[in-house]
Order: structure tokens, then C-alpha cells, then sequence
């Protein structure tokens, strides 16, 4: 038997079964088959793999476990490190949304730091080839204050619009 849409929301926790509550959890109350156009509510409407909601009458494709739907309907983002030794920078990065306060923030990178992940800095490229992007706030500092550690209305004067790289191996 395929999860309905109610058994998912008592997973997350939903004890009053109204509106409010549904889409706290992001989750449809009402709906309709995307397969005969059937009125569904929550306790008779299954969640397919094609993202669409069905009656038990038409769903082929829906899920097994609670678990399973909710890793489908809900996939994680990956997660974002700022590879920087710079504070002023983390600070910028938090200003203008690139990290926030749950962003790893490493000084020196090692492949285990960035496999999989949204990387906020400038890596080698084995490395940067490893991560799911790489997004570098290119600086335009003056010769004068390289090597100098800037502030956060310098950082502010300098930074460039990010740029988002995607590496790819090709042998």
C-alpha cells in the first residue's frame, strides 16, 4: 500500500488537521488526480514519483514508506563552507545571502571538506572539481592593501558580483 499525504503529515508532526497546519508543512490538504480529476483530500491523496498527486484508483508509481516520500519531496540542498581566512568576508557573505549562520567556515580546504557541497571561496581546481559549484566574490583590491587584513566596508568597496563556477574532469 502507497503513503497517503495524511500519513506524511502526522510523520511531521501535524496533530490539527487544517489548512494552517498543511502548509506549515508544505503539504497539500486539498487536491485533485492528476489521473480521472477526482476531488482528494489529505487521507485520500498519494504522492507519485512524478511529483503529482493521485487517487488510489490511478496511482502506479507512489511511495512505500513515509521516509521515502518525504526524501522525495523534499530533497536536501547540499550544504554550503565558505573557504576563507578573511572575517570581514564570512561578515559580506552573511550580508548579501552567500552564507549564513549554520555555513562551515574553514580556512584551508581538503576534499573531504567540499565533496558534494556549495563551496563559497576560491579552491584549486581538483578540488573545486569535487564540489557541487564553486562561487568566488572576486576582489578588486589595490596593490597597497594586498596582504593587509580588510575591513568590512573595505571588503564592501572591493567585491565584485559573484561569479558560480562548475568544474568538470574530462580525461
Amino acid at each position: 500500500m502507497f503513503v497517503t499525504i495524511y500519513d506524511i503529515a502526522q510523520y511531521l508532526g501535524v496533530t490539527e488537521h487544517n489548512g494552517e497546519e498543511y502548509a506549515r508543512v508544505r503539504l497539500p490538504m486539498l487536491g485533485g488526480c492528476n489521473g480521472c480529476g477526482a476531488t482528494l483530500a489529505c487521507y485520500n491523496m498519494y504522492p507519485t514519483y512524478s511529483g503529482y498527486v493521485k487517487c488510489l484508483d490511478c496511482v502506479v508509481s507512489g511511495f512505500a514508506s513515509v521516509e521515502e516520500a518525504i526524501e522525495h519531496m523534499f530533497p536536501t540542498k547540499p550544504k554550503t563552507v565558505v573557504v576563507t581566512r578573511h572575517k570581514a568576508l564570512v561578515e559580506y557573505l552573511k550580508e548579501i545571502g552567500l552564507a549564513d549562520d549554520t555555513c562551515q567556515v574553514i580556512e584551508h580546504a581538503t576534499p573531504k571538506d567540499v565533496k558534494g557541497k556549495v563551496v563559497v571561496g576560491v579552491l584549486p581546481l581538483r578540488l573545486a572539481a569535487l564540489a557541487v559549484e564553486v562561487i568566488e566574490v572576486p576582489m578588486d583590491i589595490p596593490a597597497e592593501l594586498r596582504g593587509v587584513e580588510l575591513n568590512i566596508e573595505q571588503v564592501r568597496e572591493f567585491a565584485g558580483q559573484p561569479v558560480t563556477y562548475k568544474v568538470e574532469v574530462k580525461l
